[in-house]
């Protein structure tokens, strides 16, 4: 079908270049500002002519195609026939120099594939409703997390949105190894021809022009067809240097064939991550309606699959360690991780628990597995890779992904720790009691002021220590104070359980004290 469609646009062409070849000037001529954008020594033929610069030849060819001067109408053959090989080169049909106009209108600098000038996509666009070239401008925009945007594309992902994350990763000088190894899969995917198909299916709502997008897009494309022959040998060199780039490589390679099996088997859950992002990215707060049940199910069904060894040992910490260390065994789940981010992203504007807080800092800085390019980005930072050369290590892309309200250092709550009483419902909560657990102590029963300075208060007194002058044993019950639980985290809490209660959540509960296995982690059971 590709191939049908290349045909006719490549006849079609071929009989636009024939009429002008005759003395007829291209409607597209008639574009809006154009005779006044290319003016004075622009009716440059020779320059037109030239095969080794696009952005120079194109913007010429423009200026001297639409031109009547006589001495260009002399040119007119040689000047059809350079644009026939700036079709060929571009993937352009004679309907695109339409584009290239538009194009032309803007100033020099403008002009440049790498222009920093570069319309972004309007503002609150959903990512899963993004076209082609919305893609590859929301890609080349400065500040965006291409990895995390390219896994979040998915199967929605187009050739120009690939084309804008292989530029990116063919640009990076410093210490590229890892990044290289990261979008190798994507180069080895990349299909340059259909870029300029889906350029120009591309129809943007309302009149909203994007004739010098497509133009860079195409210039782009070209740039790096001939960046990736040279890429290929500087991989191949490096690979040779030392068998741990090669590695690198091979993890990455792995891990996007293993993500195809995930995402078969993942479609619901990657679904309603996607909706989340959209939701974040839009601002929608109709878009969160109804979030937190369904990110809460697929959070405690992704739970419920992590096994309850990875949870072993933790419940012998002071009360409120163990959220802190179960979060490890959750995000390096792949599925756990997907389920906890949809929680995150639904509840970041909103109240959240200890939970939610703890999720949202440590994926702050964690890669993850929103998709097969993070997913090889934790396998190569969990490798354990190193170079032979003693003096270098391997420098991983820093991730910084504050989408999940303030961070938290502190804890606001009370706290208990024990084997379980009495439990009651109260409302959307539980109140546990613990065991007594009493003890005999040696206290103080009388003491005497000395005439040792301790301090001096604010308003000048003079306060002096004590001294204890007679002791008492007696019998103390250490047993933590009584704690409300959020229902949501309170399965497993029954009388003769030990739990852990931290904020309002049981972070865990196991049959005795010394049991080293949990029954249920942060309200699910695991098994």
């Amino acid at each position: 079908m590709l191939n049908r469609r290349i045909l006719i646009a490549s006849m079609a062409a071929a009989i636009g270049l024939a009429r002008a070849a005759h003395g007829a000037v291209p409607g597209w001529c008639a574009t809006e500002g154009l005779e006044s954008a290319t003016h004075g020594d622009d009716d440059n033929v020779e320059d037109a002519l030239k095969r080794d610069d696009p952005t120079w030849a194109l913007y010429y060819l423009v200026a001297t195609t639409c031109s009547r001067d006589p001495d260009v109408e002399a040119q007119r053959a040689k000047l059809e026939e350079a644009r026939r090989y700036w079709n060929q080169k571009l993937g352009m049909i004679e309907a695109d120099w339409a584009d290239v106009a538009a194009w032309a209108l803007q100033g020099q600098g403008a002009r440049y594939p790498n222009s920093g000038f570069f319309m972004e996509v309007g503002e609150k666009r959903p990512w899963s409703q993004y076209d082609a070239l919305e893609q590859f401008m929301a890609l080349r925009t400065q500040g965006t997390d291409t990895h995390y945007l390219m896994d979040a594309l998915g199967a929605r992902l187009t050739e120009t949105g690939r084309l804008a994350y292989i530029e990116a990763c063919l640009g990076h000088h410093d210490a590229p190894e890892v990044i290289w190894a990261m979008c190798q899969a994507d180069i080895d995917a990349f299909d340059p021809a259909k870029v300029s198909v889906e350029l120009r299916d591309v129809h943007p709502a309302g009149d909203q022009p994007v004739g010098y997008q497509r133009t860079i897009a195409r210039l782009v494309n070209l740039n790096v067809r001939e960046l990736l022959a040279a890429h290929a040998g500087e991989v191949k060199a490096l690979i040779a240097k030392d068998e741990a780039y090669g590695k690198l490589f091979a993890l990455s390679k792995a891990t996007a064939e293993e993500w195809k099996g995930f995402v078969a088997s993942n479609a619901d859950l990657l679904a309603l991550v996607s909706a989340m992002d959209d939701a974040r990215i839009t601002s929608s707060r109709k878009a969160l309606e109804g979030c937190e049940d369904k990110t809460w199910a697929a959070w405690t069904g992704a739970m419920a699959k992590i096994p309850a060894k990875e949870f072993e040992g933790m419940h012998d910490e002071p009360a409120g360690l163990v959220v802190d260390k179960a979060m490890a065994p959750i995000i390096r789940d792949p599925g756990a991780y997907l389920a906890s981010l949809a929680v995150a992203l639904c509840r970041a504007t909103s109240e959240r628990d200890e939970v939610v807080h703890g999720l949202g800092n440590l994926m702050e800085r964690w890669p993850g597995f929103r998709g097969p390019r993070n997913a090889a980005l934790n396998a190569m930072v969990s490798a354990g890779i190193t170079l032979d050369d003693r003096n270098a290590q391997l420098r991983f892309p820093f991730v910084t992904r504050e989408w999940f309200g303030p961070r938290r250092y502190g804890r606001d709550g009370g706290s208990g720790l024990g084997v379980i009483a009495k439990v009651t419902a109260k409302g959307k909560q539980v109140h546990v009691e613990f065991v007594a657990k009493m003890v005999k102590q040696v206290q103080c029963a009388e003491t005497r002021e000395t005439h040792r300075l301790a301090r001096i208060e604010p308003n000048g007194q003079l306060i002096y220590q004590q001294k204890c002058v007679r002791s008492q044993v007696i019998t103390v019950n250490q047993a933590s104070d009584p704690q409300d639980v959020d229902a949501r985290y309170a399965a497993g809490l029954e009388p003769g359980v030990f739990t852990s209660i931290v904020c309002g959540i049981a972070e865990g509960v196991w049959p005795s004290p010394t049991a080293e296995i949990p029954t249920v982690i942060l309200g699910v059971p695991v098994n």
